[in-house]
C-alpha cells in the first residue's frame, strides 16, 4: 500500500513537472499565427519571382515548422 502510495505523488509530480514544461516549448495561438503569416509572406514573395527571373524551382516548408515540431522561440 505505501508503494502505492508513493508511486501515485511520483506521478503526480512528475506529470506537474511535464505540465510546467510542455507550456513553455509549445508555440501559443498567437506565435503560430505570428510564424504562418511570416511563412505565407515568403512563399508568395519566393513564388512571384519565379516569373520575373524565368526560373523554374518548388518552394517547400521543411524542418520543425513543416513537421509542428518546432519550440516556442524557435522556428526555424
Amino acid at each position: 500500500m505505501k508503494n502505492c502510495y508513493l508511486a501515485n505523488i511520483m506521478y503526480k509530480d512528475f506529470s506537474g513537472i511535464l505540465d510546467e514544461v510542455l507550456g513553455r516549448i509549445t508555440p501559443t495561438p498567437e506565435e503560430r499565427r505570428f510564424i504562418s503569416k511570416i511563412v505565407s509572406e515568403v512563399i508568395t514573395a519566393l513564388e512571384s519571382l519565379k516569373s520575373d527571373y524565368k526560373i523554374d524551382y518548388k518552394v517547400e516548408i521543411v524542418g520543425s515548422y513543416a513537421k509542428d515540431t518546432w519550440l516556442s522561440g524557435e522556428a526555424d
